[in-house]
């Protein structure tokens, strides 16, 4: 599947709240999607890793508990930190696009975690 079809066939939405949720979602209609694979087939894995991580975050942020899940090869969802969702939507974007680099450096890069109403984030 070529990277700018997968971009087309869905889209990233943020609900935004005290703990954004990040979906992604079909943009495609059911009947054509019937019988195929979804592009978050091919990057499932790295989906995985990015929703146990930002799960964690959140955690470490406040959050009492977490939601997300990827729920088909069309569908998933991410509950993030606020100041995740910029480079979380763009290594999402760059990760259907074929490119799992941005993902993999905001993983290694990500910001510090401050918890709700912490003054300081964790370790300072």
């Amino acid at each position: 599947m070529a990277a700018s079809a997968a971009q087309r066939e869905v889209e990233v939405t943020v609900e935004r709240g005290r703990f954004p949720v990040l979906r992604v979602s079909p943009t495609v209609p059911a009947s054509e999607r019937s019988g195929r694979r979804g592009p978050l087939f091919y990057v499932r894995d790295d989906l995985e890793e990015l929703l146990a991580f930002t799960g964690t975050r959140c955690r470490l942020a406040g959050a009492a508990s977490t939601l997300g899940g990827i729920s088909d090869t069309w569908r998933c969802a991410f509950m993030v930190t606020p100041s995740d969702v910029e480079p979380v939507v763009f290594a999402l974007d760059a990760l259907l696009a074929g490119d799992d680099q941005p993902l993999r450096s905001y993983m290694r890069n990500a910001p510090d975690v401050s918890r709700a109403g912490d003054a300081h984030p964790w370790g300072v």
